[in-house]
């Protein structure tokens, strides 16, 4: 009996062998797949890929933790506190100036990193200068205006806004890991763009579905007759300064815009600063001002999760590493009420606190096994340690456009 088990087990082995086709940059890929899941495939492990070749450019200003009125002490709490559980990077920002800066585990600012969920941030940022530039007409414009294939079809109907807020409807891709699973899929399809046109509608929408940024890309990239790298390039990435950017790519060049993104732990706090200045960076207008606030998720009444941003708000919410609903709340609620912030996978977050004009970015793996990970343990320790707090508890809903730096 247990030898013929092993026989079948044997036989399987082989038969997926052949199906996959052996000694091949995507046979790696699914077996990739197969043992760490369709997540682990990202563009610093795959054989296809297209890279931004950008000379990083000096970042934020400097500026010691006590002008910025944060406890020194306390920092190195957080820095302890963020090393035990992992991390390889933390980032501290606070009134446009780089307060506090440490590496870990053998790496530094050029270390690139699987930014997994921030390109989907970066997707939405590009949406925003596409719409600066007049290459969209509305947020209630149906993406089949921009997909061909999809004129007098039914997901043609669904809109920008709609794919923008993740309410697609798409059917998700789950977590299956076996190769031909449409999560393996979507990252070793010999044609990206086949397949997200292929996707089917579903019956309720999933907040971080990956179809609805995929079909965005697709819809920039015929808006502005531009591929998605050279647009993010020109209208982003460039004007921030970031370095080199790495995706994963088809054989035709297509990439993945929602996963998989490889980039620099340096220059993700070009993000988090964008992000706090609603489209100014370092002084310069990158993104029209408000696009970044109508990302913005909503605290009250409703709690509606932003644009690839969610608010750290009583439960129910958006479970920021699943993308679902749940009703548990935070062990620690956040010591103000207005924080926001981006989440990637492996507990990888920018946290951002406007009232206090406080980012706190922490990238590395998942903590380990038993460890006490609280979501809002970084934030509240440097929030304890802010001198003469702000008694401003929450953005403005309105901006002052004076605020901004001319275009």
């Amino acid at each position: 009996m247990k030898r013929a088990a092993i026989t079948l087990l044997c036989a399987l082995l082989a038969c997926l062998l052949i199906a996959v086709g052996p000694g091949t940059g995507r046979s790696r890929l699914y077996w990739q797949a197969l043992l760490h899941g369709a997540g682990s495939i990202d563009a610093g492990n795959a054989t296809r890929t297209i890279s931004i070749d950008e000379p990083a450019q000096p970042s934020l200003p400097p500026l010691d933790p006590a002008a910025a009125g944060i406890n020194p002490l306390v920092i190195e709490d957080v820095m302890s506190l963020a090393d035990s559980q992992n991390a390889t990077a933390v980032v501290i920002v606070r009134d446009g100036h780089l307060v506090a800066e440490r590496y870990f585990r053998g790496t530094d600012a050029s270390t690139s990193f699987a930014a997994d969920r921030f390109a989907a941030l970066l997707a939405t940022l590009a949406v925003g200068a596409a719409f600066d530039m007049a290459r969209f007409g509305s947020e209630a414009e149906p993406i089949g205006n921009y997909l061909p294939s999809w004129r007098g079809d039914a997901r043609g109907a669904v809109t920008i806004a709609d794919l923008l807020a993740g309410r697609g409807r798409f059917v998700p891709l789950g977590a299956a890991r076996w190769p031909g699973s449409p999560a393996v899929t979507s990252r070793t399809a010999a044609d990206f763009e086949a397949f997200w046109l292929a996707r089917p509608l579903g019956e309720i929408a999933e907040y971080a579905n990956e179809t609805d940024i995929e079909l965005l890309a697709l819809a920039l990239r015929n808006a502005t007759a531009t591929s998605y790298p050279q647009f993010l390039q020109q209208t982003i990435w460039r004007p921030l300064g970031g370095g080199r950017l790495t995706f994963l790519a088809d054989g035709g060049g297509q990439v993945r815009a929602a996963c998989c993104l490889q980039m620099r732990q340096g220059d993700i706090v070009r993000l988090a600063a964008l992000l706090m200045g609603d489209g100014v960076y370092m002084g310069e207008q990158i993104l029209r001002p408000g696009w970044i606030r109508h990302m913005w998720p909503r605290h009250e009444p409703d709690h509606r999760p932003g644009m690839q941003l969610n608010a750290a708000t009583p439960h129910p919410r958006i479970d920021p590493d699943s993308g679902e609903m749940t009703d548990a709340p935070w062990r620690e609620p956040f010591l103000v009420d207005d924080v926001v912030f981006a989440a990637a996978r492996e507990r990888q977050r920018i946290w951002l606190v406007p009232s206090l004009q406080l980012a706190v970015i922490r990238l590395g793996k998942a903590p380990p096994a038993g460890a006490d990970w609280q979501e809002s343990a970084l934030v509240n320790a440097l929030i304890r340690g802010i001198s003469k707090r702000s008694a401003t508890t929450r953005a403005p809903d309105a901006m002052d456009p004076s605020q901004f730096a001319p275009h």
